[in-house]
């Protein structure tokens, strides 16, 4: 260890050494051995004024005692320097970095002439093994140290800079509160007398009613603010306020918060923003997800691969953001200490771990958590941190719930961390089965299908834990729909990844036909080779229910879908259907492919409604023909739409609609121009989908690529094109790709 400090002009003898120890306020209370081992290790020497100890980013190689004189904790930010924090006789400094083996946080220079002692890192280290009290004197401390730190780097997004000033005022004004995780902050109705700043963790504004499940405002992430809208209206709280995860927050009294609104401005413009950018949250269809930083994966059995796993996740998210994997294993490792994950919560060695976590989480974008199989005191602590739990088993394991997950499941659902089910395969070489078995049980957000030996999928867990999975959502179109299979054939060669895919109508048929994995061969070949044996739309029937007979159409879905289920495709997939029963979108992400197809594209008046659990099911169209809303919803990420249903100027160019006999007769005579006149078929698609056009101006905004190929010149039901529809969906789509992919990074993300 190379010391910065100079000889001290008159060195304090062990018996000075020891009454200072005695007399500190930080290590006063440990027992007398305890300080004469300390003694023992100490040497001591004296620094100059100005002069710097040690540098922010250093490896920590020892803890200092202040005997005398001042020093100052100081970091270099936008506005310059900041002082953290002042030390005198008594004090400690360096302890957090000692004891959790990470780098120095901030620079610390000698405000006077300054006495110091120094005791080299394993000396520390030592110590504390053997005297657990010298853990728990300097807690409170760390703790203190912890909690400026986490204030300071988010005072600049609050008032605009992070003077010393301004972090002095601050400090002086708030009262710390610590919540554990799912423990209430707020209740609604209780008078808004205070406002908190979130430091760190996150907290959930929930509505509850009687009878009706939670309704989710928001979440509140580390630098915001928590009931400001009550004390500046001066109302009752009108939500209750929950802790997702541990959390630290600075409570201000209203006249003390008063008083930082009128001497900051640039507090009050921060307060407006987040007052403005959560009533968006609220009502805006494009407000953003809650920022994803904690993973925590829990293996569902012991003998799941939950190593291979985690380093493999840990290596496509570092593709998104830094990213650090830790399980209790490299907790272990990096505490030098055999067995500290598994530490009760209460243990003195507690804040070690918990400063540890602290810095962890703050120099790095994303922490992957491993987790133990059994209900230990590593797997608390990572759930303790949760953002997001992704459940992982071996899809060929047993799926009942365990243990572990019976509690998870008898959280609040307020709290409860977001769940997503993983399941591992092999290869690829099995189409997936019994999911459903899985899913059954288990409040989940998602379900993913993994094969171990293929790293894309992976990267698609990464990007849905990133905010950035792409969904892809097709539009109902009759005829025109097989011109999904060009533009998917386009998105893919172009490297575009696809995470989520679904559709409406002949879109949620592509959809489907996609996620299991067809190419654009495989999908022209099952749909030309199948609408030409099987001629559903023209298989007239009797008009009572429908114009068409639906037995052909069920047969050929019978032929292309198998009995796949939705649940079983590898990526996830949905189709929408209408219940005629109350209007309202059926949205199909289980079940057997087949019946979704088939309800999704029963146009009504064309095609008899199809019967699902005692409900009658039509067309998707007409309801929401263009679900970019519904995958925006789902996927979470960023939406490319393709529509193949365009907006068609539907008129005649008569002063009155020809007479049945006048179209035909323009269409048999070769010295006539053809009538250009909407059939009956055109007639009933367009007025199924009428009531969506609004619904799909609305998904047009969610969109980072839409997709219109130009195929208006094609009827709705023009099966007869299929091969030119193809082609011109796929021609327009490679050249719309690749003028995004110039003007758009996205795709190299």
């Amino acid at each position: 260890m190379t010391s910065p400090l100079e000889p001290a002009a008159s060195p304090p003898d062990e018996g000075e050494l020891l009454g200072s120890l005695r007399s500190s306020p930080v290590l006063g209370s440990l027992d007398e051995p305890i300080l004469r081992d300390m003694c023992a290790g100490l040497t001591c020497g004296a620094l100059a004024p100005g002069k710097v100890l040690f540098e922010e980013g250093e490896a920590a190689d020892a803890l200092y005692f202040v005997l005398d004189g001042e020093l100052e904790a100081y970091r270099t930010t936008g506005d310059g320097e900041l002082v953290l924090s002042r030390m005198g006789a008594g004090t400690t400094v360096g302890e957090i970095q000692i004891l959790t083996g990470g780098k120095r946080t901030a620079s610390v220079r000698a405000a006077t002439t300054a006495t110091l002692a120094c005791l080299a890192r394993d000396d520390v280290y030592q110590l504390a093994r053997s005297h657990s009290g010298l853990i728990e004197s300097i807690a409170g401390v760390i703790r203190e140290r912890l909690r400026r730190d986490q204030l300071v780097r988010i005072l600049p997004q609050l008032f605009g800079s992070s003077d010393e000033e301004t972090l002095r005022e601050v400090e002086g004004v708030i009262q710390w509160v610590h919540l554990l995780r799912g423990e209430q902050l707020l209740c609604a109705g209780d008078k808004g007398t205070c406002v908190y700043i979130n430091v760190s963790g996150r907290l959930r504004a929930v509505v509850e009613e009687e009878g009706q499940a939670p309704r989710v405002l928001n979440d509140i992430e580390a630098g915001e603010l928590v009931g400001e809208m009550a004390v500046f209206t001066g109302s009752d709280h009108s939500y209750h306020v929950y802790a997702l995860r541990d959390t630290e927050l600075a409570r201000i009294g209203y006249e003390e918060f008063e008083g930082l609104v009128q001497r900051h401005p640039r507090f009050l413009r921060a307060i407006t923003a987040m007052l403005i950018q959560r009533l968006e949250q609220q009502t805006d269809a494009q407000r953003g997800d809650p920022t994803i930083q904690n993973v925590v994966v829990l293996p569902l059995a012991p003998d799941v691969p939950i190593s291979r796993f985690t380093e493999d996740l840990a290596e496509a998210l570092g593709s998104k953001g830094t990213t650090l994997r830790i399980s209790s294993k490299l907790l272990d490792e990096r505490m030098e200490m055999e067995g500290a994950a598994q530490l009760p919560k209460d243990s003195p060695h507690g804040i070690r771990i918990h400063a540890l976590m602290e810095q962890i989480e703050a120099g790095n974008q994303f922490v992957v958590y491993q987790a133990d199989a059994e209900d230990s005191a590593w797997t608390k602590r990572c759930l303790a941190r949760a953002d997001q739990v992704l459940l992982l088993g071996l899809a060929s394991g047993d799926p009942a719930p365990g243990p572990l997950e019976q509690a998870l499941l008898a959280e609040s659902e307020a709290t409860a961390a977001p769940c997503s089910l993983v399941l591992l395969h092999p290869d690829g070489s099995q189409q997936p089965s019994g999911t459903q078995r899985w899913l059954d049980g288990r409040r989940l957000d998602l379900h993913h299908h993994v094969r171990m030996d293929t790293a894309g999928d992976y990267a698609r867990i990464a990007r849905f834990l990133s905010g950035t999975a792409i969904g892809l959502a097709l539009s109902g179109g009759g005829a025109r729909g097989m011109a999904h299979i060009g533009v998917i054939a386009a998105l893919l060669e172009a490297g575009v990844p696809i995470d989520f895919v679904g559709g409406t109508s002949a879109g949620g048929a592509m959809a489907m036909q996609m996620a299991m994995g067809l190419d654009k061969a495989g999908m022209k070949d099952a749909n030309y080779t199948y609408l030409n044996k099987y001629k559903p739309f023209r298989a007239y029937n009797v008009p009572i229910v429908s114009l068409m007979a639906s037995r052909r159409m069920t047969e050929m879905l019978h032929a292309i879908y198998g009995t796949v289920r939705i649940e079983d495709l590898w990526l996830n997939a949905f189709a929408v259907s209408c219940s005629l029963s109350d209007g309202k979108s059926i949205v199909h992400r289980t079940g057997e492919v087949w019946r979704a197809v088939r309800a999704s594209t029963s146009l009504p008046g064309i095609l008899a409604p199809f019967v699902h659990e005692g409900r009658l099911l039509v067309d998707g169209g007409v309801v929401d023909n263009l679900p970019g809303k519904i995958m925006r919803d789902l996927c979470g990420g960023p939406v490319i739409l393709v529509d193949v249903s365009p907006e068609d100027e539907f008129a005649v160019g008569e002063d009155q609609l020809p007479t049945s006999g006048q179209i035909l007769w323009s269409w048999m005579a070769p010295h006539k121009d053809s009538l250009q006149v909407p059939t009956m078929g055109d007639v009933i698609v367009r007025t199924s989908t009428m009531s969506s056009l609004q619904g799909r101006a609305e998904a047009e905004k969610l969109a980072i690529l839409h997709l219109a190929p130009p195929i208006e010149q094609f009827g709705m039901l023009e099966f007869s094109s299929f091969d030119t529809i193809v082609e011109a969906g796929y021609t327009y789509a490679k050249q719309a790709v690749a003028d995004w992919a110039e003007r758009d990074e996205y795709i190299a993300r």
